[in-house]
C-alpha cells in the first residue's frame, strides 16, 4: 500500500521533468533510491524504538519524556543549521 501511494503522489508531480529527458529520469530515479534509503533506515530504527517500549503502540508516541524533550531540542538546533 505504501508504495502504491508513494508512485501515486511523487509520479504525478515528477512525470513532467521524468519525461523531458532521459537524464532527467535517471537522475529522479537516483533521487528516489537514496530517499527510499534514508525510509527503511528510520522504519528500522522505528521497529527498534518499538521493540525497546520507547513508542506507544496505538499512537505512536514516544513514552519517555526525556527522549521526547531531547528529541524536540535537536529537531529545534537543526533549524538553525544551513
Amino acid at each position: 500500500m505504501w508504495a502504491v501511494m508513494m508512485v501515486a503522489m511523487i509520479g504525478a508531480a515528477e512525470a513532467p521533468s521524468v519525461l523531458r529527458s532521459r537524464a532527467g529520469g535517471r537522475r529522479f530515479c537516483l533521487i528516489r533510491r537514496a530517499v527510499d534509503r534514508v525510509q527503511l533506515r528510520r522504519r528500522a530504527l522505528q521497529l527498534q524504538l518499538h521493540a525497546a517500549g520507547l513508542l506507544d503502540h496505538e499512537s505512536g508516541a514516544l513514552t519517555n519524556p526525556w527522549l521526547a524533550a531531547a528529541l524536540l531540542v535537536a529537531a529545534g538546533a537543526l533549524q538553525f543549521t544551513p
